[in-house]
């Protein structure tokens, strides 16, 4: 019956919880029951069905994902090299309708021939079902060339725009990952992906060398940072302690009267406080102003009160002294997710008959500002996020700029059980009335300010419908309990937080074009930094120069760099032999394409190779060749601006020499995918997913490139 089938569900429902718990065992103690519930909730689209993205999507897999779909061209077969570099594919043993009374149905070479009927992506996908029978793994038979076209087209199609997307189905996925495709593939799917508000990661692997990218949605908010080393906050400075830790410090006053086990056994934050209480009072108010010598003193006062030079409590007090003075700051990550804040989550005050904004020395120019209209259109974490960041700013006002407490962050001390249990009380306790304020902030201020904020001087009412949008999200999809668990983890991590800001591809491509673009000129300025000559990261900057390159020469000329299009009537394979005219046929066409490339890459960047032989991004004195007069064309020697142009024609010529070399790799490359790279890149670009899905970790704000022959990596602009 209908009652016992549905009874069945639920028990395998509790029986697949059960195994989740157990399966993912140790990847739950790094990102937590919560992390690995946003996994397994996760649905994912990778789109082409390579060696890179099949490594990508296997990490994905096993991490317990809800749902992988990848799309590729049902026309493309398997083929031999796919077999040679994709682990998610293997020969095929199964006979056919056409095999059916053939003895020899198994031999090598039937075998090949019937593994090249299937298609590749139905293949891989049969290979990636195998790993985790919970994850639920589609093929979508479709060009994903076709597939970013139409659904452009459906966008820019008013009437159709609706049926198109829930053709496609873009928007039901978290994460979109794209392998293998042209430039202005990528820069249209990532258009089509900003307007649906998705993150989407490109990778790509061509030979050697290998590089990811995370755009699409244009920001990312991270509360878990969970950076390796974090910032202990235990309020022992003169403005920061309170009053029960006070209070918790007086039980440990008379040091003297402790036997030799208590006394050895006092807490090192205790014994800070019982010592600053000591040391004279004058002094002591010196020591947060950066008085050296009353810093000094007071390291041998502390010295001087131990009875001997064994009591590690005393050893661990003098390690962490410093934090006796630590004046309250604000950190550089939390500054700028303040400075991001839309102004009208800000505090408002009444002025006459309207409502204005405060803080005018906060206000920056509206493009230095987060949109509330994106925050609107954002998830309700996002939102959640940017009203708990409304209410840390006004926290930090009301609290001398300290942020809430963090009772996690209470590190081991010698100490008796009875002390450091007794100490954890305390800081537990503030630590949550800190975080009962942020709640009452959210509730009394930011929330109320939601729902009646307008601009100061300009009564927009849009201001006003997109706050109360917000405030009306979130109550209705924010119950007490979640807001509330909500504000232990954003007070938790308070001091860690963080706004990711990510370059669209179509920037991108402007930047390492050398678009002449003010807003640009920064990340340009990187660009030839990277292309200099010392600098480490000079591998890689070429490699996805000529990676870009390789695009443009694809489309120009209708091949890949170091192949013979079909027209020329030229067997690739023959070509690639190694028969001396095979070699011979190979050697030209690979000399005239390493040419062409190097000519591509220098017609964007040689305004940047040329930039990074000089120190600074404008030209110097020595930079510029001053025309001799007409009169005296003798009176320039050879040391003046000559002498510093043939110095930039040396370095110009190592720097032609050293791109020469890096387009070799990618003309003999063909533009294959090598396992071992593919595995990395897939590697990374898993693991920014993963980030991205989670909350967790910060993920990379560039475009991270690997060159496994080099051993080098960086990330770009």
């Amino acid at each position: 019956s209908e009652r016992e089938r549905e009874r069945e569900r639920t028990r395998r429902r509790r029986r697949g919880q059960k195994m989740s718990s157990t399966r993912y065992d140790r990847q739950m103690r790094l990102w937590g029951e919560n992390g690995q519930k946003l996994l397994s909730s996760a649905k994912i689209l990778v789109l082409d069905a390579g060696a890179t993205s099949a490594e990508a999507a296997k990490n994905l897999i096993l991490g317990g994902i809800s749902q992988l779909t990848m799309c590729d061209s049902p026309k493309r077969m398997v083929e031999e090299r796919d077999l040679g570099n994709n682990f998610m594919t293997s020969l095929s043993f199964e006979k056919g309708d056409e095999d059916e009374g053939d003895d020899d149905a198994n031999d090598d070479a039937l075998v090949l021939e019937r593994t090249k009927r299937i298609k590749r992506g139905d293949m891989v996908c049969k290979h990636l079902k195998l790993l985790n029978r919970n994850v639920e793994v589609n093929f979508w038979e479709e060009d994903p060339r076709e597939m970013i076209e139409r659904f452009r087209r459906g966008e820019e199609d008013k009437e159709e725009d609706k049926e198109e997307l829930r053709h496609h189905r873009l928007q039901d996925f978290d994460v979109i990952l794209a392998s293998q495709l042209d430039e202005p593939t990528m820069i249209k799917l990532d258009d089509i992906c900003q307007k649906l508000g998705k993150k989407l990661l490109t990778l790509r692997s061509n030979g050697c060398f290998g590089t990811v990218k995370i755009s699409g949605a244009k920001t990312h908010c991270v509360v878990e940072a969970k950076p390796e080393n974090r910032k202990m906050d235990l309020r022992l400075s003169e403005s920061g302690v309170f009053t029960e830790l006070e209070e918790f410090a007086e039980k440990f006053e008379d040091l003297e009267a402790m036997d030799e086990q208590r006394f050895a056994h006092v807490p090192w934050a205790v014994l800070l406080l019982v010592a600053k209480k000591r040391f004279d009072e004058k002094q002591r108010q010196t020591l947060e102003d950066g008085d050296y010598e009353a810093q000094k003193q007071f390291k041998e006062f502390l010295k001087s009160m131990r009875r001997t030079k064994t009591e590690l409590n005393f050893e661990e007090a003098l390690e962490n002294v410093r934090m006796a003075w630590q004046k309250p700051d604000v950190p550089e990550n939390v500054s700028e997710c303040f400075e991001k804040l839309p102004r009208e989550f800000r505090s408002v005050t009444e002025e006459g008959d309207g409502v204005v904004m405060m803080d005018t020395e906060t206000t920056l120019s509206s493009s230095d500002v987060v949109s509330i209209t994106d925050v609107g259109a954002s998830d309700v974490s996002t939102k959640l996020f940017w009203i708990f960041v409304a209410a840390l700013e006004e926290f930090t006002k009301r609290n001398k700029k300290f942020l809430p407490l963090d009772a996690g962050a209470l590190p081991d001390m010698t100490s008796t059980t009875d002390a450091f249990v007794g100490l954890q009380r305390v800081y537990l306790e503030k630590a949550q009335k800190d975080q009962r304020e942020m709640l009452r902030i959210v509730k009394e201020t930011i929330v109320p300010n939601l729902k009646t904020t307008t601009r100061s001087n300009d009564n927009n009412s849009t201001s006003v419908s997109h706050g109360s949008k917000i405030v009306d999200v979130i109550e209705k999809d924010v119950d007490e309990k979640q807001l509330e668990e909500f504000c232990i983890k954003f007070c938790k991590n308070a001091r860690d937080i963080r706004f990711v800001s990510f370059t669209s591809l179509a920037d991108e491509r402007d930047i390492w074009r050398w678009e002449n673009k003010p807003e640009h000129e920064g990340k340009k300025a990187q660009v030839a930094s990277f292309l200099a000559v010392d600098s480490p990261q000079r591998v890689c900057a070429y490699s996805y120069a000529l990676l870009r390159a390789s695009d443009a020469f694809e489309a120009k000329l209708c091949r890949k760099a170091g192949t013979y299009a079909p027209e020329e009537g030229v067997d690739n394979v023959v070509a690639s032999s190694g028969t001396e005219k095979g070699k011979s046929m190979l050697f030209h066409r690979m000399t005239s394409d390493c040419a062409e490339l190097r000519a591509l890459v220098t017609k964007n960047l040689e305004a940047a190779m040329f930039q990074s032989f000089s120190t600074s991004t404008s030209p110097t004195k020595m930079d510029v060749v001053e025309k001799p007069p007409s009169d005296d064309a003798d009176a320039v020697n050879d040391d003046g601006g000559n002498g510093s142009n043939n110095i930039k024609a040396a370095k110009a010529e190592e720097a032609g020499k050293f791109l020469e070399r890096l387009a070799w790799e990618v003309v003999r490359s063909q533009g294959g995918e090598i396992h071992a790279v593919a595995s990395v890149v897939g590697g990374v670009a898993s693991q920014e997913a993963i980030k991205l899905i989670t909350g967790q970790f910060v993920p990379s704000h560039g475009r991270v490139c690997v060159h496994l022959a080099d051993g080098s990596s960086a990330v770009l602009p």
